[in-house]
């Protein structure tokens, strides 16, 4: 890993020419060996995260586009995969939509939950795809952002895409939860070679600044007290457990963490 003297951001200090590919057995096959379950096994899991995170975005569309007709909230969610996140989007009365490097999921997405949704990479994405395009009130990517190699793009359309005003929200790995501090070369070896920067809460404002975003939220989550160094053995809901659950939330410790954003600007800016 290099770290970028200018933001602080951690990139990958080399190039690798493998193609990565997220076709029907990456939500199958290979998330079933890493959790046990496929994809839409988990489907109502993730969509009660989904929620969770809707509700912070609720909140912060009262506030900052407090006039914002219900007509006008409209959500585009980047690598969508099988929807969930646009179902949760969905039943907090927002109008999602998604896109996906996935066929067959985009497909699903389409079928069974009946919410726009196109194959396409990102930021390598046409506006045309989408029948009904306008701003749109949010744009989310929910542990996406590693995946890109180059950020400058990624930013520069998600801006394109936004309202003045608009919500940013998105979720990554923590390159400065527990588990980087226990062993951060671990942590780094661990890290899937397809997660191309590294992500710190702590150094977030400053990376969005320089792209135009306000930060108005961090979110720490994925806490551990189980990978406290000794800890192995602690057991939920014991003294020790919900102590190292205290220190974990209040030092922001978590391995996976929230971001929260607002676009520079104004509605007027738009008229």
């Amino acid at each position: 890993m290099m770290r970028c003297t200018d933001c602080g951001m951690l990139h990958v200090s080399f190039q690798t020419n493998r193609k990565f590919s997220y076709t029907r057995s990456y939500f199958f096959d290979e998330y079933r060996s890493q959790y046990g379950k496929t994809y839409l096994d988990d489907f109502d899991t993730i969509r009660n995260f989904g929620r969770e995170r809707m509700a912070v975005i609720d909140r912060l569309q009262k506030k900052f586009l407090p006039v914002f007709p219900d007509a006008h909230k409209r959500l585009f969610d980047i690598g969508c995969a099988y929807g969930p996140f646009l179902a949760a989007a969905k039943e907090y009365g927002w109008i999602p939509s998604g896109t996906d490097i996935s066929e067959d999921a985009v497909e699903w997405v389409r079928d069974n939950l009946s919410v726009p949704a196109v194959r396409s990479a990102f930021p390598a994405f046409a506006d045309s795809l989408l029948s009904d395009y306008r701003p749109f009130a949010a744009v989310t990517l929910w542990y996406v952002i590693e995946h890109f190699e180059d950020l400058e793009p990624v930013f520069t359309k998600i801006r394109q895409l936004l309202i003045p005003g608009g919500i940013l929200a998105f979720s990554t790995p923590s390159a400065s939860g527990i588990s980087a501090r226990k062993n951060r070369r671990k942590f780094f070896d661990a890290s899937p070679a397809d997660h191309f920067t590294l992500w710190e809460p702590g150094r977030v404002r400053k990376q969005l600044e320089r792209y135009g975003f306000r930060t108005v939220r961090i979110r720490t989550t994925g806490h551990h007290p189980e990978r406290f160094p000794g800890c192995t053995a602690c057991k939920p809901d014991t003294l020790l457990w919900n102590a190292l659950l205290f220190i974990s939330r209040l030092f922001r410790l978590g391995d996976t963490f929230e971001v929260y954003a607002i676009k520079r600007g104004t509605l007027e800016d738009a008229q």
